[in-house]
């Protein structure tokens, strides 16, 4: 099977499921030596920190996928210990533990758990880990305020 089989697939999968409310739309455009680009998004975790948040992301595919992970990378600036500055997702399953088995549906839950249970062993972003570790008061209002400016608008797409 083709990656594009493959995605089209998953596609018609998780476009069933709606049990989460993600939603993922193939894109014309992709990176160069990319088979696809899909826009996502997820709502933040059931967490009163995430109240009403809304997250929109890419997930870039590898010509060789599911052989190779995807990336996923967020629309808008995330503060998190797991962000980069070019808000890419640093996120294992998407990099060092993945396996072919997985799919787009993992990858969205995965950074829906991620954005909830920060990895402070593995971060993207010190100065955010530092803050989550030593004044969860000063991280919380620094998370309000990013979801404030980026991710209180809702982009859902067919929902």
């Amino acid at each position: 099977m083709s990656a594009i089989e493959r995605l089209l697939t998953e596609h018609d999968n998780l476009m069933k499921s709606r049990k989460y409310k993600f939603y993922a739309i193939p894109l014309d455009k992709k990176p160069r030596g990319y088979a696809a680009r899909w826009e996502c998004g997820i709502p933040g975790p059931n967490n009163p920190l995430y109240n009403c948040s809304y997250y929109t992301l890419y997930i870039d595919f590898p010509n060789d996928y599911p052989f190779s992970p995807p990336q996923a990378t967020f629309k808008h600036e995330v503060y998190h210990p797991n962000v980069y500055s070019t808000n890419q997702v640093c996120l294992d399953i998407i990099g060092d533990r993945w396996k072919p088995s997985m799919n787009v549906m993992n990858i969205l839950c995965g950074i829906q758990q991620l954005l909830e249970m920060p990895n402070t062993r593995s971060p993207a972003n010190i100065d955010a880990s530092k803050c989550f570790r030593t004044d969860p008061e000063k991280y919380a209002i620094n998370v309000r305020e990013n979801i404030i400016k980026y991710h209180s608008r809702p982009e859902w797409k067919g929902l």
